[in-house]
């Protein structure tokens, strides 16, 4: 079993590299973490409020949840999630089968244009700047993506070498 775990600011681009890369080239089943949003804490984001600590507890351990059954059904998984902060994405990590994490990196004013041309999406520009400074960078050993291009190309020869290199084919 394979398990990507796409780390990132809001806007970074994890659930586009997980869906038109990881999924559609490679064949990974792709997991949007936000599908295990609470109502409470969509709610809050919707209204450009900061979720609780206790809210996003519970959205992690239901990602725990829905991450452990997935695993029991695909050989190869990617999941997309804004852990925020350390404790999240070690309780995350520490309480799921070994996973690879990847930090997608972006240009601030590319992610900027992104985020303010998105339309139907639970993150705004103002929630994602707000949250910003809450935001930790993952400790310990993890790998990086750019997403600092449009289109697939690129990233796919980063994922591409990703995989080759980790043996996550």
């Amino acid at each position: 079993m394979t398990i990507v775990l796409l780390d990132g600011k809001p806007g970074a681009g994890k659930n586009y590299i997980g869906c038109n890369v990881f999924q559609d080239i490679f064949g990974y089943y792709f997991y949007d973490g936000d599908e295990d949003l609470t109502e409470d804490e969509r709610g809050a984001i919707q209204q450009g409020k900061k979720p609780s600590n206790n809210m996003r507890a519970q959205h992690i351990d239901l990602m725990i949840q829905t991450t452990n059954e997935l695993s029991r059904t695909y050989g190869k998984l990617v999941i997309t999630n804004t852990f925020l902060k350390n404790e999240y994405r070690i309780a995350f990590q520490n309480n799921t089968p070994p996973s690879t994490l990847i930090f997608v990196e972006i240009n601030p004013d590319i992610r900027k244009r992104r985020l303010t041309s998105r339309k139907d999406h639970i993150v705004s520009f103002d929630f994602a700047e707000k949250i910003d400074s809450e935001f930790e960078y993952p400790i310990g050993s993890y790998l990086k993506i750019y997403n600092n291009s449009d289109g697939p190309h690129e990233l796919v020869k980063q994922v591409a070498c990703i995989l080759e290199e980790q043996g996550l084919r």
